[in-house]
């Protein structure tokens, strides 16, 4: 039942639609084009909801709601105060970037996240987290029409936890830059550092060039971009010669590294395992204790010192924090379930079945894997580097000369392509790279779906 607001009135629960008009196929306007933006319902539980509809794009309505957030926040957070108000559920409307973004800009502003619940509803392109939250593939008529069902169904939604990670990336002091996609065209960042907040993947490689040249070709139809992205990838195909090459894993890493800190005690201790059949060693995959270990080192060169090596000359490394991405078609970490993507020095790769199948947002652990081809990443045939907690740190090469300037003794960038959360980025002269939780204690709150009933 919808009633009138009135200026003294508090419900038991305050719901927040961030909506962004302009994600993915622009079905977010259903509800920044309402008559009003403050509504509120009685619930089948007999609680009442306040909504409130916040176009991200204007400054002031996202000032205000940071505004009284953060103070319902500070009352929240007081276990001695009295309050009728029990929940602040924050429903971030668009596409997976616009998650992390928000976020970042809500703890900025002093607001307490702890007391917070947050979720995504499928409104972008490819939508990961809204189908890992059990919301569909995109929303339904009825949660895009109905605000009364739509409260209800986010009160009786299950609350669970979800790790966050953060990404630091540092380029060269001097020839250092980083660009992000700005419409159609790449703009400077406009630093040497760069700190981002990530919640379901990160890769670097050629699928993330892929991805960058796609976004300064997005258009305003879901469909459209689908063709569109499929094209991107064929382009690198059939028409390399016509391209700068993107260059491989083995060639802008030199080594990827996990230090102990925050790790996973039970990491590989399936080594040990007396299960495999080792009766020819030189075939056999390796097999060793030492892998027990929580600080290790998987290089790229084999000429030096590492504890492991990449396997091969991948053109692409994904990190994921989330079991389906891209759009719900490629679940990459069993992709890759029987394939290891490191070895030992003489070559022999690690059995890929010490790795745990599953893959949680709430585990602590990333996982890692690695693509050969490009033809691996459209058929989904990634190999498994590594699952574990962390931190993670990534040393690369450092720039090169151009064969045709050397004479003139001018440098040319190494161009690294990078995918934090479906946002893509041309680093050049990248240095390091280095990844941990960024809730070293604690967990954000999230809502998931369990009865499924928010897609088509």
């Amino acid at each position: 039942m919808e009633k009138a607001i009135s200026g003294d009135s508090e419900s038991e629960v305050l719901i927040y639609l961030l909506v962004n008009p302009r994600s993915g196929s622009r079905e977010g306007r259903s509800y920044t084009e309402l008559d009003a933006n403050h509504f509120q319902y009685e619930l089948n539980n007999g609680d009442t909801c306040e909504l409130n509809i916040i176009n991200i794009l204007m400054k002031d309505s996202m000032n205000e709601f940071k505004k009284s957030t953060h103070e319902k926040s500070q009352i929240l957070n007081d276990e001695k105060a009295s309050k009728t108000l029990q929940k602040i559920i924050v429903v971030i409307v668009g596409g997976d970037g616009s998650f992390m973004n928000i976020l970042k800009e809500m703890e900025d502003y002093g607001i307490i996240l702890e007391t917070i619940i947050f979720t995504q509803f499928p409104f972008g392109t490819a939508n990961d987290l809204g189908r890992a939250f059990k919301w569909g593939a995109s929303p339904s008529r009825k949660m895009k029409n109905d605000l009364n069902y739509l409260c209800n169904i986010l009160c009786s939604a299950k609350e669970t936890g979800f790790d966050i990670w953060e990404i630091n990336i540092h380029t060269d002091e001097i020839n250092g830059d980083i660009e992000s996609v700005d419409g159609n065209e790449l703009v400077s960042q406009e630093t040497k550092t760069f700190t981002k907040l990530m919640c379901h993947s990160f890769s670097f490689g050629l699928d993330a060039r892929i991805g960058l040249n796609f976004e300064k070709r997005r258009t305003r139809n879901r469909c459209c971009n689908n063709i569109r992205y499929g094209l991107e990838g064929l382009k690198r195909v059939f028409c390399c010669c016509f391209y700068r090459r993107t260059l491989k894993i083995r060639e802008l890493l030199t080594k990827f590294s996990q230090s102990s800190r925050q790790s996973d005690p039970e990491f590989f201790k399936s080594m040990q395992s007396d299960d495999f059949d080792v009766s020819d060693s030189e075939k056999q995959p390796i097999r060793q204790e030492r892998l027990n270990t929580l600080e290790f080192t998987i290089g790229s060169n084999r000429d030096e010192e590492n504890t492991y090596y990449i396997r091969g000359n991948p053109v692409s490394l994904y990190c994921t924090n989330i079991a389906v991405l891209m759009g719900g078609r490629n679940n990459i970490w069993r992709g890759g379930r029987n394939r290891s993507g490191i070895t030992d020095k003489s070559g022999r790769p690690i059995d890929p079945r010490v790795f745990n199948d599953a893959v949680a947002y709430n585990d602590g652990k990333l996982e890692f894997t690695t693509f050969s081809s490009m033809f691996h990443l459209i058929f989904q045939k990634s190999r498994r580097l590594m699952q574990s907690g962390g931190p993670f740190i990534f040393e690369f090469d450092e720039y090169r000369k151009n064969e045709k300037e050397e004479e003139k003794e001018k440098l040319e960038p190494q161009r690294t392509y990078i995918n934090i959360d479906g946002e893509f980025y041309r680093v050049s002269n990248i240095r390091k790279l280095t990844i941990s939780k960024y809730f070293k204690e604690k967990q954000l709150r999230i809502l998931v779906n369990e009865k499924g009933s928010g897609s088509k």
